[in-house]
């Protein structure tokens, strides 16, 4: 591995998101990372997996001796203070909130009936493009699992002290950095800029007029205490060269209202987490992170806004992980009602329920939108300290797992239990068919939570989870049958009970190495003894 190398520590970046998609902000001022307009999107700012590819978009002062962070107070709204010879420099990053998708689909019933009524997104068909409004504060209701909005990263430099000589780069690389794009300035207003390439575009501002460098735009000058330097980004998912429309997208009096309206939104988010008494700063801290990771369209929360950052540095494990774990709706979940978070654990079992809608086609992981081919591929870039390949996609999709089947199961048991909701008919008739797959399959091999990619194995925590499928199923089963006594839940708790011992008593006999005192990965690992 290359010594000298001018990738950032990953502990130098900070997360600002907005519910759609998220952006790394280094402690330099640069976001090296951020994809546009969701999280799922190719990068419009990716230098965090190619140095000189990928693009960036750094304000900072020059010269800086010293830097400082922290996010504002119960928000992820994140704060940079500069330190330089001559003064100090405050920087604000945010994205700011979009209003709520109020078309998004949820199941009361017509899962194997009567299909949800969903003739009023008629007028906007899915294979339709609607022109975006271009506005920072725009109301538009987008199509459930489809965003319909241009998504905005917003910056201010502010002198707190002294004065000091700053630099702002715009270098958008769309695509992944294969696509060189276009930058052109407004003929009547060089504040405002415009950068496209194949089907991208990026609307961009600064209060300091810009210069076009190369692919990029810059800014440069000199601000005293009290003076603030305005810059912003906003996607589009079609671009014009007329900037009639463009010249009134953003001031620096509407920053300051997004700004305002930012934090208001993300401290009544934060008072409303966990208990009266409120919660610690670090857990209250988790708890946002968690939601920034969630995309509110769909309710689904991603694993990570990044793809292909490696296991170990200069290794190979690098995979994308911009997707929804079924494995992690237990942990999701559990977490959102701890909190007290009800709404986004609803949206999170709405996406569940609607994603998956039958046990034989349950996938381990799908698209924020519900999608199932999530096919891999490599890209031409170096990736990040020279850890290759860099992949978007995963393959992993594609494998069977069995432990998904206990973990959709403990998830539904988990909002039962912590929400008092029973699950009604349809979604009870979807878990009762995937306790049922767990079952009749739990004998199977398969790849395992490692996702692995050299062959099936008989994986002890897959059995284990087959175990949780069925115990969940006669748990819920039992809390039904006051209920619906005639929903034949005495016949399948009857039939459940002895797999779910069955599954139990192999575990031990061949899943445990009594010398070794501890559970195996795979039968034949350590000294067990394969039964197959």
């Amino acid at each position: 591995m290359k010594s000298n190398s001018p990738y950032l520590p990953i502990s130098d970046y900070g997360l600002i998101g907005a519910m759609h998609t998220c952006a790394l902000v280094g402690n330099n001022g640069s976001i090296d990372w951020a994809c546009l307009p969701a999280f799922d999107s190719p990068s419009t700012f990716g230098r965090l997996l190619d140095w000189r590819k990928g693009g960036y978009y750094q304000v900072a002062p020059v010269d800086v001796v010293s830097v400082e962070r922290r996010y504002l107070p119960r928000t992820n709204v994140l704060e940079t203070t500069f330190t330089t010879a001559s003064g100090v420099a405050r920087l604000v990053d945010f994205m700011p909130i979009h209003p709520p998708s109020h078309s998004r689909i949820t199941l009361g019933s017509g899962r194997r009936g009567a299909e949800p009524d969903v003739s009023h997104l008629l007028k906007h068909p899915r294979s339709s493009h609607i022109t975006p409004t271009i506005s920072l504060s725009g109301s538009d209701v987008s199509e459930p699992f489809e965003l319909r909005f241009e998504e905005k990263i917003v910056r201010i430099l502010e002198c707190v002290a002294g004065e000091v000589e700053f630099a702002v780069d715009c270098f958008p690389a769309f695509d992944y950095g294969t696509i060189r794009p276009r930058v052109i300035l407004d003929d009547n207003d060089s504040r405002h800029g415009l950068a496209h390439g194949g089907a991208n575009a990026l609307l961009v501002y600064s209060s300091m007029p810009w210069d076009v460098s190369e692919d990029g735009f810059v800014a440069r000058g000199t601000i005293s205490s009290g003076e603030k330097v305005y810059t912003a980004v906003a996607s589009m998912s079609h671009y014009t060269t007329d900037f009639s429309i463009n010249e009134a997208w953003v001031d620096p009096a509407q920053i300051e209202h997004l700004l305002e309206k930012t934090v208001a939104y993300w401290e009544d988010w934060s008072n409303n987490c966990g208990p009266e008494g409120g919660l610690s700063d670090d857990l209250l801290r988790s708890a946002l992170a968690l939601k920034a990771l969630a995309y509110e369209p769909s309710g689904a929360i991603v694993a990570a806004p990044t793809t292909s950052l490696p296991e170990n540095l200069g290794g190979e494990r690098n995979w994308d992980y911009r997707f929804t774990w079924i494995r992690d709706a237990t942990f999701s979940l559990k977490a959102f009602l701890d909190l007290g978070l009800t709404e986004e654990a609803a949206a999170f079992k709405d996406w569940l329920e609607w994603t998956t809608a039958y046990p034989e086609d349950l996938q381990l992981m799908y698209g924020i939108r519900g999608e199932r081919r999530l096919d891999e591929r490599v890209l031409p870039l170096e990736g990040y300290w020279w850890s290759n390949p860099v992949r978007v996609g995963n393959g992993a999709a594609e494998q069977f797992q069995l432990d998904i089947y206990g973990e959709l199961l403990d998830s539904a048991y988990i909002y039962r239990e912590l929400s008092g909701e029973l699950p009604d008919r349809d979604y009870w008739a979807l878990l009762r068919d995937v306790v049922e797959f767990a079952a009749q399959n739990w004998k199977r091999p398969d790849a395992g939570i490692w996702e692995s990619r050299g062959g099936d194995r008989h994986f002890v925590y897959s059995k284990a989870q087959c175990w949780t499928a069925v115990d969940r199923g006669i748990k819920l089963a039992e809390d039904l049958r006051s209920q619906r006594p005639d929903a034949g839940l005495d016949q399948d708790i009857e039939r459940w009970i002895p797999i779910r011992d069955e599954i139990r008593d192999e575990i031990m006999e061949v899943g445990f190495d009594s010398e070794l005192g501890a559970f195996v990965q795979s039968y034949g690992a350590g000294h067990s003894t394969p039964r197959r």
